[in-house]
């Protein structure tokens, strides 16, 4: 039976009487190896013939039973004797379901092709995710079927039929060759489970060198990786679809006008985008190319429209900007790419370029075992000597030699050295000779005199006189882009003047002119006096610069992190404000002076209010987590005091709400009667400017008010005020919290593109994928994360909590024992230990670490309620008592209400005090449906039945969880009246359908009026005909 639909409900929805639990005895009473010859008859004695979901039930029993005894069978055999059923798709899949776990059960092998052709298959839950994660072995059951070795390719050059067919059974479908290299082939195709979206196959002759290579790069400008498979002794990579534009291409189709360089780079990614369309019928595309994404889930803004008007120059800095940033990123990890070149530049659809093909990439520490490649053109000198072996080390300086010579290309449409004739020693001895000598610039060629030093460095003879990372060149490019002077590269002073020029306009004006001209005449004495406070100026604008990438930078590692409030982030925020002169007037007054437009003006005067008051606000809760256990002393405050302070500094027109409510806090942490004040002034204060915005809303999620929260978010979409990767980043974790796991997941996805070297982001969404039931898109964020940061306790916490979930006991335990070395008594880790030790038998273990997590020091709020959850049915008391006491610490948490509801009223039975938790709970989350149906269940039990109703009516109107159907059960089967039985029956049918798991279906106290109705019964059978396919085995529990 498929486990997302319950079979049962269609025989519900019929008035199922007691004939099909008849049949289903006697046919298994009776069984034999041949019992399918006698289904037929069977369902004919029962009153049944006919009927095609009682036909499925036999069958399905027959599937199990025959695997269970050992025996084969063929799927097309029972089709063949009841063809009728392949116009009932669901019921195929139903059988189908049943086949795929009675195999998986067994140990027999899995492979799709067994069921893929059959219909209603494709989109069930269970086969995409078996297709998802083909050809690689399934932990627990028996393999993946290997497939014989052979070429991939007839005499032609084409798929031979085998292969193809491997291809199509690990969820492809071909659709065109797109390129042939030395190394690969590379197709267009279509991946069936996911919406068939398009993607890019290359099938790669070697071992999985490449693929392991870009499973470690994450970057935005580096193409991902989906999956590898390995298919007839080759390797099989997938990757996003995003056009087949190269650099190459943009290359050959350069206009010869300078200025229109964009333009050009437009037509050509259009004409390639048309002539795809062209080349296959309308139908195979049901999807434009051109909205194909750029990367894995969500693709970054499109910026293809704002290249239209870039020169050459602007256009060379724009996509070589991005390049470094993507060889840095590779080189940070260990891997040089070796065969860097324009054809290995994808231009996506939407202009975003992207590193490819690593088949040449290796290990920055193997040096010995380099592999001599790439490709001659863009080959650094000691690339040349490693084939005369003259050398033998990896470095990353020959990569940087390569996009110095794309550069090169890229701006002049010539290379800066003639390309050897041949790999003979003498030519490539001659080559060598040729680039000790500088490149050769034209007088013809309109390149800047900045970008021709960025150029020169890159491609100087020595690596020792290149650029040292490709981060540095990254910084020198993004200098040139934004018209600031080189930080590494020398560059002649009139070009500095001129950046610096272009970035103060208001100093071209004709009177600035004039006075530059009769400069001739101005003793050098005050010329060189004038030059030192424009040098003064430059700098003072380059550190409001730092500024604002060091805000961004720490801002989005506190909104990364769980422990926002912990005095490390703190002071990290302060020293950002203190090293930038921010904490003196005198500061601000030069940052702000040294802004060329009111626009900058503003968005560096909200900077630094943003920046105040969010650390302000961790400092005063703080304060409050440290006042619930002592009387805070004057001394308490200076932080505080410090950061409200730098914000009133502030010249901003208007009051600041934000400001405002934080004095209010400051006076409620003193005992300080202008509280009331404060806040009065903050509710009448509206949050108006971008930054008052973004407050307002991280005010509203530390209240766990995230609905409203995302209200504000909304409108900040298209701030420029707004760090993206904070906006994405909170955005995410209010989704998170309103379980809106898919958009969170999503909005993770943008925060990492814009920081992928975060640990904590990867630990988000981990999360998210853990919520969503894909496990092992979880495993690889927490992988990442660890790998990352090591030392990040919550991504090992993580990590085996995914492992826990998935059963494997051992890998648990490992990393939970982990996070113990690095932190000794951490209660989350004690109790799901304790949880693991006791799944796998080890009672003594399990009672070791759980009296370890109560005697543990930690009182974090994640810690309390950890514990609480673990003993609440031991020890309800001492449960009751941390879960209090994390109130304390988060008074405004309604998952700690709901806790504290849940243990009055189920250890304790204390359904008073129950409900006064869960109307606590719902003054923060009025629809919540999980606390209003709870609360619903409540007042049942204390006969206040209209204010059940009144509590359940408002929980179904969108219900999104089968449990809140069962709660409906049983709220009105604890009402007197066959009516309210009857509803009570409807909903218990309702949560069967959605495929609820009852626990205690035959004991549940509070169904007992439902069970001498004449429905319950066939409700009963229904839940345990649909239990059968929701069955725990191990491949189920692992896709």
């Amino acid at each position: 039976m498929r486990h997302d639909k319950a079979l049962g409900i269609t025989m519900i929805n019929r008035t199922m009487n007691d004939s099909l639990d008849e049949a289903i005895d006697q046919f298994e009473e009776n069984w034999t190896p041949d019992s399918r010859s006698t289904i037929s008859p069977l369902l004919t004695e029962h009153g049944l013939k006919g009927d095609h979901d009682a036909l499925t039930e036999l069958i399905r029993i027959d599937i199990e039973l025959r695997y269970k005894h050992g025996l084969s069978l063929k799927l097309n055999e029972y089709f063949e004797q009841w063809n009728d059923l392949l116009d009932r798709p669901a019921n195929v899949a139903d059988i189908a379901f049943e086949d795929f776990r009675a195999r998986s059960a067994h140990g027999h092998d899995i492979f799709v092709s067994r069921w893929r052709d059959l219909p209603g298959v494709k989109d069930e839950q269970w086969f995409q995710r078996l297709v998802n994660n083909s050809p690689r072995p399934l932990p627990g059951t028996g393999s993946i079927r290997p497939f014989s070795g052979g070429t991939p390719t007839d005499a032609n050059g084409n798929f031979d039929s085998e292969f193809r067919e491997a291809i199509e059974s690990s969820g492809f479908q071909i659709v065109h060759e797109i390129a042939t290299g030395a190394f690969s082939k590379v197709y267009l195709a279509t991946q069936l489970e996911l919406a068939d979206r398009y993607v890019v196959l290359k099938v790669v002759d070697d071992d999985l060198r490449e693929s392991r290579s870009m499973a470690m790069l994450q970057h935005t400008n580096i193409v991902p990786l989906y999956s590898v498979h390995r298919i007839h002794s080759r390797t099989v990579i997938c990757m996003p679809y995003a056009g087949s534009v190269t650099l190459n291409d943009v290359l050959g189709g350069q206009a010869d006008d300078e200025s229109s360089a964009g333009q050009s780079l437009i037509d050509t990614v259009e004409a390639r985008i048309d002539k795809t369309m062209s080349d296959f019928q309308q139908d195979s595309f049901p999807q434009s190319l051109s909205l194909a994404p750029a990367a894995d889930e969500q693709a970054a803004l499109k910026p293809l429209e704002s290249l239209r008007h870039l020169d050459r120059n602007a256009l060379t800095t724009w996509i070589f900007v991005r390049l470094a940033s993507a060889l840095a990123h590779s080189h940070a990890r260990g891997i040089l790419h070796g065969d860097l070149k324009p054809s290995n530049v994808l231009i996506r659809n939407d202009g975003e370029p992207a590193l490819l093909d690593f088949n040449l990439a290796q290990s920055l520490n193997h040096n010995l075992s380099r592999v001599v490649g790439g490709t001659l053109p863009y080959m650094a000198p000691e690339s040349y000597r490693s084939f005369l072996l003259q050398e033998s080390e990896a470095v990353k300086e020959s990569d940087i030699y390569a996009l110095g010579v794309m550069m090169f290309q890229f701006v002049t449409g010539r290379l800066p050295h003639t390309t050897p004739p041949s790999m003979a020693p003498t030519d490539l001895q001659r080559a060598i000779e040729e680039r000790k000598q500088p490149p050769a610039w034209q007088a013809s060629d309109e390149v800047s005199a900045s970008l021709k030093c960025v150029i020169n460095r890159c491609l100087e003879f020595s690596g020792q006189q290149r650029y040292t990372s490709a981060e540095d060149l990254r910084i020198d490019l993004e200098n040139e882009n934004a018209s600031r002077s080189l930080a590494i590269a020398e560059e002649p002073i009139g070009s500095r003047v001129k950046k610096w020029l272009r970035r103060n306009p208001q100093l071209t004006s004709a009177g600035t002119v004039a006075a530059l001209l009769l400069a001739i005449s101005i003793p050098p004495a005050y010329v060189a006096l004038q030059w030192r406070q424009t040098s003064q100026q430059m700098m003072v604008a380059e550190r409001s610069r730092d500024f604002l990438a060091q805000s961004a930078a720490t801002l989005m590692r506190i909104n990364a992190d769980p422990a926002r409030e912990s005095l490390r982030n703190i002071e990290d925020g302060i020293e950002v404000l203190r090293s930038n002169g921010l904490f003196d007037p005198d500061g601000y007054t030069k940052l702000i002076s040294s802004q060329a437009s009111p626009p900058q003006r503003t968005e560096m005067l909200e900077s630094v209010q943003r920046h105040a008051l969010q650390i302000g606000r961790l400092e005063a809760r703080r304060l409050w987590v440290k006042s619930t256990d002592t009387r805070l002393a004057d001394s308490d405050f200076q932080r505080l005091d410090q950061l409200i302070a730098a914000a009133e500094y502030l010249p901003l027109p208007g009051d600041s709400r934000s400001l405002f409510f934080l004095k209010a806090r400051r006076a409620s942490l003193g005992r300080d009667s202008s509280m009331g004040e404060y806040l009065q002034k903050a509710e009448q204060t509206a949050a108006v400017t971008d930054s008052e915005r973004y407050l307002e809303a991280v005010r509203l999620m530390t209240q766990h008010k995230h609905r409203q929260a995302m209200q504000f978010f909304n409108t900040l979409n298209d701030s420029k005020i707004v760090p993206s990767v904070s906006l994405w980043t909170l955005k995410a974790r209010s989704q998170y919290a309103d379980e809106q796991y898919e958009n969170a997941k999503l909005s993770l996805t943008r925060s990492i593109l814009h920081a992928p070297d975060s640990s904590d982001l990867h630990v988000l969404r981990g999360r998210c994928h853990q919520r969503l039931g894909k496990r092992q898109f979880a495993l690889l964020d927490f992988d990442k994360a660890i790998e990352l940061d090591p030392n990040n306790v919550r991504a090992w916490n993580a990590r085996a909590t995914n492992y826990l979930n998935w059963k494997k006991y051992k890998e648990a335990i490992k990393d939970y024992s982990e996070v113990q070395r690095r932190s000794p008594g951490n209660v989350f880790s004690l109790v799901k230990r304790a949880k693991a030790h006791e799944a796998m038998g080890h009672s003594e273990l399990a009672a070791k670490d759980l009296e370890a997590a109560k005697q543990s020091s930690e009182l974090s709020v994640d810690a309390l309620v950890s514990r609480a959850l673990a003993i609440d049915e031991q020890e309800p008391l001492c449960s009751l008592a941390d879960l209090q006491r994390a109130l304390q610490l988060d008074p405004d948490n309604p998952m700690i209400l709901r806790n504290i509801a849940k243990v009055y009223s189920v250890n304790l039975k204390q359904y008073p005090e129950s409900i006064e938790a869960f109307d606590q709970s719902l003054k923060i989350e009025p629809t919540n449906e999980r606390a209003l149906i709870d609360r619903a269940i409540q007042y049942a039990r204390l006969a206040r039945f209209d204010e059940a109703i009144g509590s359940l009516e408002l929980a179904i109107q969108e219900p999104n969880d089968p449990r809140t159907y069962y709660q409906a059960a049983c709220t009105y089967a604890l009402m007197p009246g066959k009516v309210n039985h009857q509803r009570g029956l409807m909903f218990l049918a309702k949560a069967v359908h959605a495929g609820y798991e009852v626990k205690r279906f035959d004991d549940d106290e509070d169904l007992n009026n439902l069970r001498s109705l004449e429905g319950y019964k066939h409700v009963r059978t229904a839940y345990s005909i649909s239990r059968r396919s929701r069955t725990p085995n191990p491949t189920r529990s692992q896709l």
